[in-house]
């Protein structure tokens, strides 16, 4: 019968159960699907740890340009989520982008990640309603998103914004007794908008964005007149999630897309919590009232500053709903909960991120507690009845880094870190470590904060890849270049008008790399013309011609012509060897011959 196959192409539609994928991790099984993709659970083979595989739908018959820069921008993403994830344990760990080929024939890029286990916040809030349970107080939602909440903050401080934050995006996981939220999907959604005529999800074909959640959309997701989409649309997102806690459903009212749109845009319902029914403190209206602004420049430019004014409505009139009791400030969720969403790993050491959760099946520090057992009592009291006693409150920073330390002090390094800035020298966290002798740790907590207290700005580098944090105000003139750096930029540019990426990691499996060697040969024995075995027909051509000037020219001085023009084609031969060689080392990474004006102009890592 055909019945058991049509199942088996049902439950696993790619085919890759039992299969390896770039020769180290092996698909076990589907665990999920989803509008962008399959969901597979799988075992890195040389570290023998679970992880996920999200292979993503894309739409058939794309040529190379296409999956080319498709997979580009896909692994930019990644690495944007590697970087994140090292500094925060609330964002799900990047492992590795690539792209494989099924038996089918198909292409399929795909990221692995961290395998976590535990439930989205979506299915545990739907079973909270199953169940008719109470709503949120509001120190217990605050206290349950402020881990995701400064996730965004960490990101968006680099300039970086989510775009699809929902339930379904929030994995509550259980670590050691306490529930840690974990973002997922942190990048998808802007490679999905960017490339909506590559891919094949049903999201992707809509009209609008393409990447939109309805249930949890800005209204410039709507209708794109209104705004670029940004930080702000996650703060948007992040605000009707708290909403939904506070209130028991969804914040915006709807059936259709076209009714959720006039939700989020409606002037008069704005979805707060006082519209929906539900009362709380004015300061927290207030601050809820802003976040969720029609206009994407009248609310918070970032999830930091959204979270910092709602901690400090909590701050301001602790106890304000009848059923909320003695306000819990986040901070003490935090520490209630044995989380430490603070700490910030080494971006020095894969070896010091943070570690992935068990995932043998059984959780024994969670087989008895349900989540909510696991959420913060909503009054202190209830702590000190259970015998936990009290929570110690923590000591005031100020801004001008005064507060537990002496008066008019600064943490160690801050003047040095200044110091080195007005040096010439790039901050980074590396550059810190080596130059001040700081733990990598200490710097990178030490750089936060002075951003934090407007003593640093921070953005992402493009061109290293990095964090990089100035000094506002601070000028400084660079020093004339060498002689040794002009010769080295000048062959850069070489490089990037040849066609040649070094930085451009491996993407094609090993049976389907081209040979170096015969690279090499082709290209020596025909100078120009073998180069066409893996480089571009331009750069080839331009290598012929160059080639045959050159012994030419060489041929016609006088006296010495043969001599000359015999070492005019060696030289000739030897260059078109090394290029023939660089460029089957570079098709092997791109997974195609590369035109000179997909490269030309674009900074080499």
């Amino acid at each position: 019968m055909t019945l058991p196959a049509m199942t088996e192409r049902e439950r696993d539609p790619h085919g890759l159960c039992g299969t390896t994928i770039a020769d180290k991790f092996r698909v076990e099984r589907v665990v999920g699907f989803g509008g962008f993709g399959v969901v597979y659970r799988g075992v890195h083979l040389a570290f023998g740890e679970p992880i996920a595989i999200k292979c993503l739908h894309v739409a058939e018959g794309l040529g190379p340009e296409e999956r080319g820069a498709l997979l580009e921008r896909l692994q930019e993403e990644g690495a944007v989520l590697h970087r994140l994830s090292k500094r925060s344990s609330t964002i799900v760990q990047a492992l590795d982008v690539g792209a494989l080929e099924t038996q089918a024939g198909r292409w399929l890029p795909y990221l692995v990640l961290e395998w976590i286990e535990g439930e989205t916040l979506a299915t545990w809030l739907a079973e909270r309603r199953r169940r008719g349970a109470r709503r949120l107080a509001p120190s217990e939602a605050i206290g349950l998103l402020e881990p995701v909440a400064r996730a965004l903050a960490l990101a968006h401080r680099q300039r970086i914004a989510h775009r699809d934050v929902k339930p379904e995006n929030i994995m509550l996981v259980c670590v050691e007794g306490a529930t840690l939220p974990k973002l997922l999907d942190f990048g998808i959604a802007k490679v999905l908008a960017e490339h909506a005529r590559f891919t094949a999800s049903p999201a992707a074909t809509q009209q609008k964005s393409a990447v939109l959640t309805p249930e949890y959309g800005a209204p410039e997701q709507f209708d794109k007149r209104r705004g670029a989409t940004g930080p702000w649309t996650d703060v948007f997102a992040l605000a009707l999630i708290l909403v939904e806690l506070l209130i028991g459903q969804r914040a915006l009212e709807g059936d259709d897309p076209l009714q959720l749109y006039v939700s989020s845009a409606n002037p008069d319902g704005r979805p707060t919590p006082r519209q929906r029914g539900v009362a709380v403190d004015d300061a927290l209206e207030q601050a809820l009232t802003r976040a969720l602004a029609i206009d994407p420049q009248d609310r918070y430019q970032d999830a930091g500053a959204m979270w910092d004014a709602i901690e400090q409505a909590m701050g301001a009139a602790p106890g304000a709903t009848a059923d909320a009791g003695a306000a819990c400030p986040t901070s003490h969720f935090v520490a209630s909960s044995g989380l430490d969403v603070g700490a910030s790993p080494s971006s020095d050491s894969a070896a010091t991120a943070p570690a992935p959760v068990s995932v043998s099946g059984e959780l024994p520090t969670c087989a008895a507690p349900t989540m909510d057992d696991l959420l913060p009592p909503t009054r202190p009291s209830e702590r000190e009845a259970a015998g936990a006693g009290p929570i110690p409150a923590a000591e005031p920073i100020a801004k001008d880094g005064t507060g537990p330390r002496a008066a008019g002090s600064r943490a160690p390094g801050e003047s040095a870190i200044i110091a080195l800035a007005s040096s010439g020298t790039l901050l980074t966290v590396a550059n810190v470590v080596a130059h001040l002798g700081l733990e990598p740790a200490d710097a990178e907590a030490t750089l936060d904060r002075m951003v934090e207290q407007g003593r640093l700005d921070c953005c992402l580098d493009a061109a290293i890849d990095l964090p990089v944090y100035t000094v506002p105000g601070l000028t400084i003139t660079a020093p004339a270049p060498s002689r040794t750096a002009r010769l080295l930029a000048a062959g850069t540019t070489v490089l990037q008008w040849l066609a040649i990426d070094p930085a451009r990691e491996p993407t094609l499996a090993p049976e389907k790399r081209k040979s170096v060697p015969l690279g090499v040969a082709l290209g020596a024995l025909f100078p120009g013309l073998g180069l066409l075995y893996a480089a571009p027909l331009r750069s080839a051509l331009i290598l012929l011609v160059l080639g045959a000037i050159a012994v030419s020219i060489a041929g016609q001085v006088p006296l010495l012509g043969y001599v000359l023009g015999a070492i005019a084609s060696i030289v000739a031969a030897l260059v078109s060897g090394l290029l023939g060689g660089a460029y089957v080392w570079h098709y092997n990474r791109a997974g195609k011959r590369t035109a000179l004006r997909t490269v030309r102009g674009k900074p080499l890592a």
